[in-house]
């Protein structure tokens, strides 16, 4: 069942450009808003576009941003900055659960 705005993710472990087993409870204590990109080309440029139109809102401290990238396209040009962070799931498991 999909997640909603405010619903408690489960906890997880995936890989991030900067950190091959990152744990997704080691952010627990802000917000943190989950991005799940499209496989379709247009629809994942839009969500990219809107996050980037707001990334003066994120920060280490109070609200951090992942996106979770499923394309290897994506995957490959992902890099990891302060508040915004990158789950890399070629193998859909993240997005699964």
């Amino acid at each position: 069942m999909p997640l909603s705005p405010g619903d408690a993710a489960p906890w997880f472990k995936a890989p991030t450009p900067s950190n091959p087993e990152f744990h997704l409870d080691t952010v627990a204590g802000r917000y943190v808003l989950l991005l799940f990109l499209p496989l379709e080309e247009a629809p994942r440029r839009a969500a990219l576009e809107a996050l980037a139109a707001h990334r003066k809102l994120l920060n280490e401290r109070q609200r951090t941003a992942f996106v979770v990238a499923r394309d290897g396209e994506t995957a490959a040009s992902a890099r990891d900055i302060p508040g915004l962070r990158w789950f890399l799931d070629a193998d859909g498991a993240v997005s699964r659960l």
